[in-house]
């Protein structure tokens, strides 16, 4: 499987988690608070998205063979994980 299909696949599993489809409706002093909680949770959220990340390449077989090869795909899947990561914290 090549890399575009692991990342649209990777793509789609983040984007049915919950934690993406929040919706905050309020305004003032309440959405503050919602926002301020988005900001505690982010680390715990980049790290499900590496064990989402991690379950794919395994379901899928994909072993790197060196660090260099594992830095390839760090960089090219970075740009996603931010963008998950921006629309977590913004929700």
């Amino acid at each position: 499987m090549d890399k575009e299909s692991i990342k649209q696949e990777f793509i789609r599993r983040v984007t049915s988690l919950p934690e993406l489809n929040r919706q905050i409706d309020k305004s003032g002093f309440v959405k503050m608070q919602a926002i301020a909680e988005s900001l505690k949770g982010t680390p715990a959220f980049a790290q499900k998205l590496t064990a989402i990340l991690n379950q794919l390449l395994e379901e899928k077989g994909i072993l790197f063979s060196s660090a260099e090869e594992k830095s390839e795909w760090v960089s090219y899947l970075k740009s996603t994980n931010a963008e998950f990561i921006r629309k977590y914290m913004s929700q």
